[in-house]
């Protein structure tokens, strides 16, 4: 539990109209009411002690601990993704903006959070769709030309075997060339 002293520097976050909790890097110690509606508490008092942070999944382990390092070297962290465990068991994805400070009690992490938007907008998925399209054409054409050019200059003086992977290297291009094009249809029919 925080001491007195540390309290004292919480309370400037008392009447900010988002949800805000501070941690000693492992349990709760502080927050406002905003954070415990949003974690289905009903007050504050309910929540402080509890180890609301997840454990970190594989993919997540590397962000999160680029994360906690940048924000005690720097001091803060701007959109950081937090998985907050709810009072009912089930897990809220968040993003959160953290900054870390020291008082005679001890470092504090102090978080800002939002729920994250589970939905992907229109915008956020032509975006990938485009990057996709282009992450898979750009490689598959220089590879396909590069196949056919060998096969075109050099197939009759090279081994069968190396012939069959060219051959491979070409059918696999186009495989990924018909993918390409379902991607571009798919982003047409997100635009319309």
């Amino acid at each position: 539990m925080a001491s007195i002293s540390a309290s004292r520097y919480f309370e400037v976050f008392e009447n900010l109209d988002e949800a805000v909790l501070v941690t000693d890097g492992v349990e709760l110690v502080w927050c406002v009411q905003k954070t415990a509606d949003l974690l289905g508490y009903s007050s504050p008092n309910e929540i402080i002690g509890k180890e609301i942070m997840t454990e970190l999944v594989a993919s997540d382990y590397y962000e999160t601990i680029e994360q906690i390092k940048k924000i005690f070297e720097t001091g803060k962290n701007r959109d950081g993704h937090l998985r907050l465990r709810k009072k009912d068991g089930s897990i809220l994805s968040c993003i959160g903006k953290s900054s870390s400070f020291n008082t005679s009690s001890g470092v504090f992490v102090v978080t800002f959070i939002r729920e994250r938007d589970s939905a992907v907008t229109n915008d956020q998925l032509n975006h990938l769709l485009t990057s996709i399209k282009h992450e898979i054409n750009t490689p598959v054409t220089v590879i396909w030309g590069y196949a056919e050019m060998i096969q075109n200059r050099h197939g009759d003086n090279l081994h069968p075997e190396v012939m069959r992977f060219l051959d491979k290297i070409i059918e696999n291009a186009k495989r990924l060339e018909v993918l390409s094009k379902a991607l571009i249809k798919l982003e047409a029919g997100q635009n319309e």
